[in-house]
């Protein structure tokens, strides 16, 4: 069962006309195939089969439901840190995703941008929407990389933590 739904997309990832069955549609689509993208990156195999075992148990496992669902942690520094689970990251891709399928659509002569009364970019919501995940993810490995019981997780590259700006650099 997918961790967010259409109704998580709100205020600055706000879809337009989500009430319309084939927008509804489209977007549930995308969330089951962008959240088990990410879960797969973000975690890797190992941990993420160990999250998706420990979550089908009769009684989940606190550690993955912490995972989940967020808690705090002990940062290098010795500060507390609060972690807010997977959901708000998730969000973010599944937007960045979206909005960067629907900015042009194709046609039997290539792709085309969406005529419109003014030109506008959706570039910079897409920029937006990948940098809070990725301090999200940030965050999170951190998290994992607090509590030993999650194993080693290998983040030695991985786009998911790289930031990235409006002019592809």
């Amino acid at each position: 069962m997918p961790i967010v739904s259409t109704s998580d997309f709100v205020g600055e990832l706000t879809i337009a006309q989500l009430e319309q069955s084939s927008i509804d549609a489209d977007v549930n689509q995308f969330i089951v195939t962008y959240e088990a993208e990410y879960l797969n990156k973000v975690l890797g195999y190992t941990l993420l089969t160990a999250y998706n075992t420990g979550l089908a148990l009769p009684t989940p496992a606190p550690l993955y439901v912490a995972l989940r669902d967020g808690g705090t942690y002990v940062d290098v520094y010795g500060d507390t840190v609060k972690y807010n689970g997977l959901k708000e990251a998730i969000v973010n891709y599944v937007y960045f995703h979206y909005i960067r399928n629907n900015a042009t659509f194709t046609t039997g002569s290539g792709e085309k941008e969406i005529q419109k009364a003014q030109a506008a970019s959706s570039l910079d919501k897409q920029v937006r929407a990948w940098n809070r995940m990725v301090s999200i993810n940030k965050s999170l490995r951190a998290f994992i990389r607090s509590n030993p019981d999650y194993g080693t997780v290998n983040y030695a590259y991985n786009e998911m933590f790289v930031y990235m700006n409006t002019l592809g650099l």
